[in-house]
């Protein structure tokens, strides 16, 4: 028996320098037409003037063309460096085919859609200019009309932005058709509810942009960077979740994810989910709180069907105790660390479970879940595992350049511009993270971007980063403290318990010792209001101490701002000059550098200035300058000629992906450094700086 199938046809319309692109187009249609072409029951077809149009007479060239063509289903324009040739109607054959899907798109809906691509690699010393303006000038007319479109840099962006982005406009084309098309393996075209949609596209953070929009997670994700934990070879190899998430192996996937607080496991879970959704698969979405004591097989099939239920509104099949009827779908579990109520005995059984009924499963987690060495009972044996990385120097630059694109039209006229912004905010981020101040997650990053703008407008008390660490500081404490007036106690709380840390030269307290700081705190401050368990709930909730088996500091950049706080506020008493001198003569030791940092954003004391270049004097103070004019008299002797500087043609956006990711590099190699116990980490404040080396001294 035969089967029909419904027709989708794309026209397909350019210059004559994107070939290489036409013929990506025709690739990706024949893959598609194996994959969601079985799914919806449909067969794409391209339509070309090369190849569905035959020679004949009419008014002008174009308009043959335009006739033969006849109507399709969705507009397809690429352009690259060239507009083309005028044609009666307009300044190329290209811009009139798209006016004609244009109108055709508002008018009787015989085009359902538009999808336009523009190449945006580096200009080739041949570049017809009014050619390329005339590009530019498009590109404009499509912005004033409000039409979106897509900028690729290779051949392989466009291959990969085009098959996603075909793909969601057929499933869109038929999600919307009144009659579901059904195929003969029963499935159909899928569609999810709106509270779901509304989920995935919510970034999770009440995050403001200069521009007024509403910012979605797709506005700002950018793909983590993981490292692959592999513990028979033990080496340190790394991938990035959009490259692990590109195929299905056969046999299913088994991931294990983990990663610290506010690494991004949420967001990077509804980015898979998204991800795995536009492949045509059937991804579910789960806390590993829905899964409570009751890890039955039955009860996991249950709640997983009430997810599917939930998530999608248009779906014909549902998840069986029969696991090979489930290969199509992806069952991603959030926060695992909270299934079976916690209780870690449980896991190994549920994880079996699971993998019982399913063939592809990606668990993501804190890091607190069992490494499979140290268990006695090892949940993840059959699990591939990898550890969230914080974002180095070109993922921060991927972030802000996605933050700086919202809202705006980012053609090749404004991106030296663009660039400049970009630049300007890295270096910033990089100097606020610090030595690790604050973890390098998107979380902060983006909090960086976002009060740019209102740290200019700061007390001039404060310089910019001592404005934003505060910020970080009083935004916590906001919203952890039930009475706002308290406030104030417990800065000054956090002020005294930091400056005892560092005059002990301790990283912790025990509770019983927290539980006497406060006593005697209070008793100092005749605070009765305000008792222990309050305290110590606050300060939990304000993520700004730590409560485990010891109370320590949440973030470096706490501890050193309220250290250099009650530096700042006693700097006229004599004990804490002496302090001071002492810190300024060992800023070869980060936490004394930081805290000496914090303390000249926070004082306009010029002692501490004043410090610190004596203190550079001194290094050299024997030795006379050396100008090194008798040195190079022989070499310029040899020099005739001044050498000509030879400006060679390049790949800006390339040259700069590979500086930043040699950046990257290079700051894992700082950690490594900085994390060496040799690196005079365990030098005291009283310790003889006599015998340290020059270079510790030039640092």
């Amino acid at each position: 028996m035969s089967e029909t199938r419904n027709l989708v046809r794309i026209f397909i319309a350019s210059p004559s320098d994107v070939q290489k692109e036409r013929g990506i187009v025709d690739d990706v249609v024949k893959e598609l037409n194996t994959t969601i072409g079985d799914t919806y029951n449909v067969r794409i077809e391209t339509k070309k003037w090369e190849n569905n149009t035959y020679p004949a007479i009419g008014e002008y060239s174009q308009g043959v063309i335009n006739d033969q063509i006849g109507d399709y289903d969705i507009f397809v324009g690429i352009m690259k460096h060239k507009f083309g040739s005028p044609t009666l109607h307009a300044d190329s054959g290209t811009e009139e085919e798209f006016n004609r899907a244009y109108e055709n798109y508002k008018n009787d809906g015989t085009c359902k859609n538009l999808m336009l691509f523009f190449n945006k690699e580096s200009l080739p010393q041949d570049t017809d200019f009014e050619q390329f303006k005339k590009v530019l000038d498009f590109k404009q007319k499509l912005s004033s009309k409000g039409i979106l479109y897509r900028e690729y840099e290779n051949d392989g962006k466009f291959e990969k932005d085009f098959r996603i982005t075909l793909s969601e406009c057929i499933k869109n084309i038929y999600e919307t058709n009144a009659n579901i098309i059904r195929n003969d393996s029963g499935f159909v075209s899928t569609c999810l509810s709106d509270e779901f949609s509304q989920y995935l596209n919510s970034s999770g953070n009440l995050f403001t942009h200069s521009s007024g929009l509403d910012i979605s997670l797709e506005d700002i994700y950018v793909p983590l960077n993981l490292k692959i934990l592999d513990n028979e070879t033990k080496t340190e190899k790394r991938t990035n979740i959009e490259d692990l998430t590109s195929a299905l192996d056969i046999d299913g996937i088994l991931y294990n994810i983990v990663g610290g607080e506010s690494s991004g496991k949420t967001a990077l879970c509804k980015y898979l989910f998204k991800r795995y959704f536009n492949q045509d698969l059937f991804p579910v979405l789960l806390s590993g709180s829905d899964i409570n004591s009751n890890i039955r097989l039955d009860n996991i099939i249950r709640v997983v069907n009430d997810k599917i239920g939930k998530q999608y509104s248009s779906i014909s099949i549902s998840a069986t105790l029969e696991k090979s009827n489930n290969n199509r779908f992806i069952l991603i579990i959030d926060d695992f660390q909270k299934s079976a109520k916690g209780n870690d005995k449980y896991w190994k059984l549920l994880v079996s479970n699971i993998e019982s009924l399913f063939s592809n499963i990606i668990i993501v987690g804190d890091v607190s879940l069992p490494n499979d060495e140290l268990s006695a009972y090892p949940p993840f044996e059959n699990f591939e595992k990898f550890h969230i990385l914080e974002f180095g120097a070109d993922l921060r630059n991927k972030l802000v350049e996605k933050w700086y694109a919202i809202g705006i039209d980012t053609s090749i006229e404004s991106r030296n511009e663009m660039r400049k912004k970009i630049d300007y905010a890295t270096r910033y981020i990089k100097t606020i993270l610090g030595k690790n101040f604050i973890p390098a997650v998107p979380i902060y990053i983006l909090g960086i971007l976002q009060s740019l703008e209102s740290v200019k407008q700061s007390s001039e008390n404060y310089s910019l980063h001592g404005f934003y660490y505060e910020h970080l500081i009083n935004d916590a404490l906001f919203h952890a403290v039930d009475n706002q007036k308290n406030i104030g106690f417990y800065r000054k709380f956090l002020t005294k318990l930091c400056y005892g840390f560092f005059y002990e030269n301790r990283k912790s307290v025990s509770i019983d010792e927290f539980d006497v700081f406060h006593t005697k705190y209070c008793e100092e401050h005749d605070v009765y209001n305000i008792g222990k368990t309050e305290v110590k709930s606050t300060l939990k909730k304000s993520k700004l101490l730590l409560f485990d088996s010891e109370v320590t500091v949440g973030h470096k950049y706490v501890y050193y701002f309220f250290v250099a706080k009650y530096i700042a506020d006693n700097l006229d008493k004599e004990d804490i000059q002496e302090i001071v001198k002492k810190l300024c003569k060992r800023i070869f030791k980060n936490e004394f550098a930081n805290i000496i940092m914090f303390i000249t954003h926070l004082s306009k004391s010029p002692m501490i200035i004043n410090e610190l270049i004596n203190n550079a004097n001194d290094i050299f103070r024997e030795y006379e300058p050396n100008k090194l004019e008798d040195e190079i008299e022989d070499i310029n002797k040899l020099i005739q000629d001044i050498p000509q500087k030879i400006i060679t043609d390049i790949d800006v956006d390339k040259e700069r992906d590979d500086q930043l990711k040699l950046e990257a590099e290079l700051e894992e190699k700082q950690k490594e450094f900085d994390e060496d116990n040799t690196n005079y980490t365990y030098f005291s404040l009283d310790d003889d700086v006599a015998g340290i080396d020059l270079l510790a001294k030039m640092n």
